[in-house]
């Protein structure tokens, strides 16, 4: 969404509202009354812009989340993504997480048992597609968790978060992140988002098969990935997926210290060193040894 639409969505909604709604977004976002008038009169000119926007978004916000009647989709879809523009997790704009959520609520117990089965955090190995054309491995770490797309609302989807490693070039690398949406859907997990990166804003999609022969949370996934490059290539690759056990428990405190010691851990594996080899293979297991074989050998392709 660029600013004159933005700005016109909040128009709109604010212009639909009573007199008493409007006095209570103010007392909530803590701007006066002759804010809202300036902002409405003005148009959301750049004036009125700097002095309220956000004071008004954080009162529509607050409000919305407290209201018990129900809103048009179309509301709540808008106002999530301008709730949430701002933020470094911010759902994709291209993404309908209302209309993923109820697809998913249809099949209640369906979608219980997904979550179950995937929720919690996941080591990530990626063939590399290095310019050197080395044989190597990338290493990153994904966190799949129910995301409440309006605040301390019930209103929630199936999110993810990915860190990878990105070789900017002249041996400078940086750790990049992707957000988004997973849905299950023909026996696969779908996962589709985007690079939180204003210069290489692309699409991310990953697919993994869904493997039902054991009870209980996954321990390992297989699946495709179709993620872009620092130098703006689309990157299809195998992946290999493992998780972090009893990741699914963490609370908040608690990831946010694993997460920075995983994002930490984010790098390339040299697979013609002994001791990089060594760690691939004991992040994907002894009783995977195939899809040891797969990393080693399989070459990502580059569109």
């Amino acid at each position: 969404m660029n600013k004159a639409l933005i700005l016109k969505s909040l128009l709109t909604l604010l212009g639909g509202l009573s007199p008493r709604a409007l006095g209570e977004i103010t007392r909530l976002g803590g701007v006066t009354e002759d804010d809202l008038r300036a902002f409405m009169r003005l148009n959301a000119g750049e004036k009125a812009l700097r002095h309220s926007y956000e004071g008004l978004l954080t009162g529509v916000r607050r409000y919305l989340d407290r209201a018990s009647a129900p809103w048009p989709r179309e509301v709540l879809t808008i106002f999530a993504w301008l709730s949430d523009h701002h933020r470094d997790d911010r759902t994709p704009f291209f993404l309908d997480p209302f209309s993923i959520r109820d697809n998913l609520n249809q099949g209640r117990d369906s979608f219980d048992r997904f979550m179950s089965r995937y929720e919690g955090c996941w080591r990530i190995l990626r063939p590399s597609s290095a310019a050197d054309g080395a044989k190597a491995v990338n290493r990153g770490f994904l966190n799949i968790r129910l995301k409440s797309v309006l605040d301390r609302t019930q209103q929630a989807a199936p999110t993810f978060s990915y860190y990878f490693r990105e070789e900017l070039g002249h041996g400078v690398d940086e750790v990049g992140k992707a957000v988004g949406l997973l849905f299950p859907m023909a026996e696969r997990v779908n996962f589709l988002g985007q690079r939180l990166s204003s210069f290489n804003p692309h699409l991310v999609s990953m697919v993994w098969p869904v493997r039902e022969a054991r009870r209980g949370h996954a321990t390992h996934a297989v699946g495709l990935s179709l993620i872009p490059n620092a130098r703006r290539d689309h990157v299809a690759s195998y992946v290999w997926a493992s998780f972090i056990e009893g990741s699914e428990l963490w609370d908040r405190d608690t990831y946010v210290q694993r997460r920075q010691e995983e994002i930490g851990s984010v790098t390339r594996y040299d697979m013609d060193k002994e001791e990089d080899r060594a760690t691939v293979a004991e992040i994907v297991g002894e009783v995977h040894v195939s899809q040891f074989e797969k990393l080693r050998a399989v070459r990502p392709i580059v569109v």
